[in-house]
């Protein structure tokens, strides 16, 4: 694999593993990519602009739609955190006054 694919993949997949998604990184890359490629296509002809006004729709496109899913997983991941430093305290104390009861 490409370096920079692998990287690609990598970041991918730490999103999905922190956001509790359990598709497969590889997968969901590649299909995230053809996508946000398609839709670039897509933006890139129905601009009906100057070259340079078709190829910057379609570079937008393509960011956003990245971003978009970033942002998605990014949000994802820090609603599972806030729930679990949420509950945290109390499974704490629970476990230390079980301790202290002689309950391991």
């Amino acid at each position: 694999m490409f370096l920079p694919l692998k990287r690609y993949v990598k970041l991918w997949g730490e999103m999905l593993l922190y956001a509790g998604n359990e598709a497969e990184p590889a997968r969901y890359a590649t299909l995230l990519f053809l996508f946000a490629l398609f839709a670039s296509f897509l933006a890139y002809f129905a601009v009906q602009a100057a070259p340079a006004a078709k190829i910057a729709s379609a570079l937008f496109t393509f960011v956003a739609l990245h971003a978009a899913a970033y942002g998605n997983l990014l949000l994802t991941s820090n609603s599972r955190a806030a729930k679990v430093e949420e509950v945290l305290p109390d499974f704490l104390s629970l476990v230390a006054s079980n301790i202290r009861a002689g309950l391991t």
